[in-house]
């Protein structure tokens, strides 16, 4: 899923909402917000690991060693040995990845890439972005996987914004 929209339009409260809606539903829900360091894919992917560890502190025990000490290398190995762990688990587990749009290396745009080719149906991506800029989404609209909401389905319409004024006051 992507949201992507201006900012203040609401896309990391949607994903919250949608957080706790697929958690009520009982998938396990990683999120990780994107920082100015992820431009460096090998802190991108410690990101990703540590959010997934997150859900279960076995997952991926050895990968940020692996990590460290082959560096930028090792990102599709490491990748690959998650989502094998994920999918090997069984269970489904949504992965929110907030504010992309601060991803500008292509080296992190890759590995993102690789993650979706990966095609693991136990892993759900919700991205965020202000932007549709670096987003790896091609094969993911081939395959009728993507759903995109973007500013235009954030904005409330007239009816939208008086059920909200009238449910505020």
């Amino acid at each position: 899923m992507l949201i992507h929209g201006p900012a203040g339009f609401g896309k990391s409260t949607l994903a919250a909402q949608w957080a706790d809606d697929l958690a009520f539903e009982g998938v396990r829900v990683a999120w990780l917000s994107v920082d100015h360091d992820d431009v460096n894919v090998v802190w991108f992917m410690s990101h990703v690991i540590d959010a997934n560890r997150g859900l279960h502190p076995d997952v991926a025990a050895d990968l940020a060693q692996i990590l460290e000490e082959r560096s930028s290398d090792a990102a599709r190995n490491v990748l690959g040995i998650l989502l094998d762990e994920i999918h090997n688990r069984g269970e489904p587990v949504a992965l929110v990845v907030d504010d992309w749009h601060l991803v500008t290396s292509l080296a992190t745009v890759a590995a993102m890439e690789s993650l979706l080719d990966r095609d693991c149906h136990h892993l759900q991506l919700i991205i965020t972005s202000r932007s549709r800029k670096h987003l790896p989404l091609g094969r993911m609209r081939v395959r009728d996987e993507l759903v995109k909401i973007d500013e235009a389905a954030l904005r409330f319409d007239d009816a939208e914004t008086a059920s909200f004024v009238a449910h505020c006051r």
